[in-house]
């Protein structure tokens, strides 16, 4: 998670959704769903290892 005075970052890696105050502001839910499946769901590890 990232922000500054205009906009919230939510996500990692090659996921990531940016919202404009605006977009929080008409539905504020919508950000707290994103960001409570972020840190409830499992994420899955992948090794790759060179030979």
């Amino acid at each position: 998670m990232a922000s500054d005075p205009d906009s919230l970052l939510v996500g990692f890696d090659r996921y990531h959704v940016s919202y404009s105050n605006s977009d929080i502001e008409k539905d504020p839910n919508q950000v707290y769903e994103l960001i409570f499946k972020l840190l409830t769901n499992r994420i899955r590890v992948t090794k790759l290892e060179k030979k």
